[in-house]
């Protein structure tokens, strides 16, 4: 208990300085693309999810004036007991210039197997948040999986906040990906 607090405090400590370092380089290049998208991750390492989410947009908006085509930003990696997860935000032609109609996928949910060591083995699958945009503006909002065809996994509101698309999304894996269950001392193998 009390080491991990410790160690935690001192992760926090180090995301902290590194942000401040990030945040002190942004005012002598403002407009630096790959600045905004590593002060994202080191807001979400600090749960400043929703902050974190908006420098996002903000990396994504710079990467398009610069005319970078990067597909995707790794947001941040949620380490789930059985499963580990990859928090992608899209910028793929759709997400970087909303169409009038049609879906468009903000994030994605990578979801891996782990092996004996904790490592990423293999992607199970991927969930996507997706909106639908109607008249260029989002009407819906769901989480998604498309591959042969395409299997709705649950709405949300249009303007659900990060944090907590984050959490249901990370609430729905543990649904689809459950812990084993650990077996009694006697019972079979």
């Amino acid at each position: 208990g009390i080491l991990l607090a410790l160690a935690l405090s001192g992760f926090a400590e180090d995301a902290a300085k590194e942000l401040a370092t990030i945040e002190a380089q942004l005012k002598k290049k403002p407009d630096d693309p790959v600045l905004h998208y590593r002060k994202a991750q080191f807001q979400m390492k600090l749960e400043k999810y929703d902050e974190g989410y908006a420098t996002a947009q903000k990396a994504m908006e710079l990467f398009i004036k610069i005319d970078d085509d990067l597909a995707w930003l790794l947001l941040e990696s949620v380490d789930l007991k059985n499963v580990a997860v990859d928090i992608h935000f899209n910028m793929g032609p759709k997400e970087r210039n909303r169409p009038q109609m049609g879906i468009v996928r903000p994030l994605s949910f990578r979801i891996w197997s782990k092996g004996a060591k904790g490592e990423k083995i293999e992607i199970l699958e991927i969930i996507d948040f997706e909106l639908g945009m109607m008249g260029g503006e989002p009407g819906t909002a769901a989480f998604g999986i498309t591959k042969e065809s395409h299997k709705n996994l649950g709405m949300l509101e249009p303007d659900t906040a990060y944090k907590d698309i984050r959490a249901k999304a990370l609430e729905l894996i543990r649904k689809r990906h459950p812990e084993p269950e650990e077996k009694e001392p006697g019972e079979g193998k």
